[in-house]
């Protein structure tokens, strides 16, 4: 796993959105670093961490032990953990699933995964976003990818092949 580090302290862990990578991260690490060890670390098939092969391999359960793994491998037992947008989907999975290693939460643009659910089942346009989104199907992420790419929110990480194949590119989203 490729992480950004700076500071010594207490261990702040910032986990990135979607399609972004730890330089996303950049500005709170420099101004954070002072006080607390933080790390932002390019999370599992983002940047240059791995990419696997297989839906399996990015299971919410499988980014929540990468994130207790980091957090073990860095000689911690707890850090902060702050998450943005996707990010914050895997802090609150982290601070769900694995409590013990969570000092402290803060999440950015994500709601609480409960508030989520009760969302998407009440709402059937938002209901059909997400089936897009998390779709093991080829045709529902070009579909995404292509509705991103209209709505002017273009993100650099996904794009459609010939034959309606998805292919990752394994960049970050800023330059």
């Amino acid at each position: 796993m490729r992480i950004a580090r700076a500071g010594q302290g207490p261990l702040v862990v910032m986990l990135h959105g979607f399609p972004e990578c730890w330089y996303s991260w950049r500005h709170q690490l420099r101004a954070l670093s002072s006080a607390f060890e933080c790390v932002a670390p390019d999370m599992r098939g983002y940047g240059e961490t791995d990419a696997p092969e297989g839906v399996a391999n990015y299971r919410i359960e499988k980014l929540v032990e990468d994130i207790a793994g980091l957090i073990g491998t860095l000689g911690r037992q707890r850090a902060h953990v702050v998450g943005h947008d996707w990010g914050g989907a895997v802090a609150w999975a982290t601070a769900i699933g694995r409590p013990e290693v969570v000092e402290r939460l803060a999440v950015l643009n994500c709601p609480h995964p409960a508030r989520f659910r009760a969302h998407i089942r009440s709402n059937p346009r938002q209901m059909l976003l997400v089936h897009a989104l998390f779709s093991d199907s080829v045709s529902s992420r070009c579909a995404a990818s292509n509705e991103w790419r209209r709505d002017g929110r273009a993100h650099d990480s996904w794009e459609c092949g010939e034959q309606g194949g998805v292919q990752r590119r394994r960049s970050c989203a800023f330059p």
